[in-house]
């Protein structure tokens, strides 16, 4: 079973409560199922760029890659947000 953060589960909620969908993804998943602890964790959600900062207006944007979508750092911890 995968224990969410708070944080992350927080995050979560409020892009559920706006209608988009929202998953645990990548390398917090495979960690969880390995029996470590994810140093981070990332959440893909169906809500676009402008959802994302009107939801978390205090949110870094930042962008990893020229051909990905750009993404956004939440939290006091480590939180990235990527939407498809």
């Amino acid at each position: 079973m995968i224990k969410i953060p708070k944080e992350v589960k927080r995050i979560m909620k409020t892009l559920e409560d706006e209608k988009f969908k929202a998953y645990t993804v990548g390398g917090c998943v495979r960690d969880c199922l390995a029996g470590l602890k994810p140093y981070d964790w990332d959440v893909a959600t169906s809500a676009g760029l402008e959802d994302l900062t009107r939801l978390f207006p205090d949110a870094k944007v930042v962008r990893r890659h020229p051909n990905h979508p750009q993404e956004m750092i939440l939290g006091a911890f480590f939180v990235l947000i990527q939407y498809f």
